[in-house]
């Protein structure tokens, strides 16, 4: 049986990629976003956005894309 990977821990300094494979943050009110990416800024963390999550892209493809590459970004 392979052995499970488990990622780095995050530490001050690391990049979380906010990603909405289901819905767009369009559906969120900014004093939500904006106390969610204070907070994760409170932790020393750099945020950024995938394409869809920001601009609300609705294709299926779109939201994969965002997904698939936040993952594949180390």
């Amino acid at each position: 049986m392979p052995r499970i990977k488990f990622p780095r821990r995050l530490k001050p300094g690391s990049v979380v990629r906010v990603v909405a494979p289901s819905d767009p943050l369009t559906k969120l009110s900014k004093l939500e976003i904006s106390t969610s990416e204070q907070y994760l800024c409170s932790l020393g963390l750099e945020v950024e956005y995938g394409n869809s999550a920001k601009i609300g892209d609705q294709s299926i493809a779109g939201r994969c894309r965002d997904l698939y590459e936040a993952f594949a970004d180390p």
